[in-house]
C-alpha cells in the first residue's frame, strides 16, 4: 500500500525548493572591479598603497558605486597635509581623505561614492594603470606612488543563489 506524505510536508518541502531557486530579479544588474596597489620609498619618506579599488556598479545597480582605498606613510620628513589621487598627466582626479596623521606617519582608509560619467573615467583610470597617489608634506615636499593593478574582473552578472 503506498503511504502520501502529510500535506503541510509536502508544501514545506515545495516551498524550500522555490526559495532555493535562482531569482532572475536579483540579478538585474552588472558590476566590474579593479584593484591597484603600491608602494614609493624615498628621501621624504615611505607611502605603501595597500589598496586602491573600484567596483562599478551599472546604471541599475542596487548601490552606488564606490572607491575605497587603504594607505599608509611611514618615515615621513614632516607631517602630511593632503593625498590625492592624479591621472599620469598630474591633473588631480579626487582628494583622498586621511585617518590620522603624526609628525612622521599618516594613514588613509575611506571610501568614496563615485556617480555618473565619472564611474567610468576612475574605472579607465585605474584600469589602465594610470592612476597615481600623490602625499604632500608640510615641507613642500610630495611622493608620488603609480598605481599597479592587482586584480580586475570586467562586467559581469553577480550570482542569483
Amino acid at each position: 500500500m503506498l503511504r502520501r506524505p502529510p500535506l503541510l510536508r509536502t508544501i514545506a518541502l515545495t516551498g524550500v525548493s522555490l526559495l532555493a531557486a535562482c531569482n532572475p530579479y536579483q540579478c538585474s544588474y552588472e558590476t566590474r572591479f579593479v584593484g591597484t596597489t603600491g608602494t614609493t620609498s624615498g628621501a621624504n619618506g615611505t607611502v605603501i598603497v595597500t589598496s586602491v579599488n573600484f567596483r562599478q556598479y551599472h546604471d541599475d545597480g542596487p548601490v552606488p558605486s564606490d572607491l575605497t582605498w587603504n594607505i599608509r606613510g611611514e618615515g615621513l620628513a614632516s607631517p602630511a597635509t593632503g593625498l590625492v589621487l592624479r591621472n599620469a598627466s598630474g591633473q588631480s582626479v579626487l582628494s583622498l581623505s586621511m585617518s590620522s596623521t603624526s609628525a612622521v606617519s599618516m594613514t588613509a582608509t575611506s571610501a568614496a561614492t563615485i556617480t555618473g560619467a565619472d564611474r567610468d573615467r576612475m574605472f579607465e583610470l585605474l584600469a589602465s594603470g594610470a592612476g597615481v597617489v600623490v602625499l604632500t608634506l608640510q615641507s613642500g615636499g610630495t611622493i608620488s606612488v603609480p598605481l599597479g593593478v592587482a586584480s580586475q574582473d570586467d562586467w559581469h552578472h553577480p550570482e542569483c543563489d
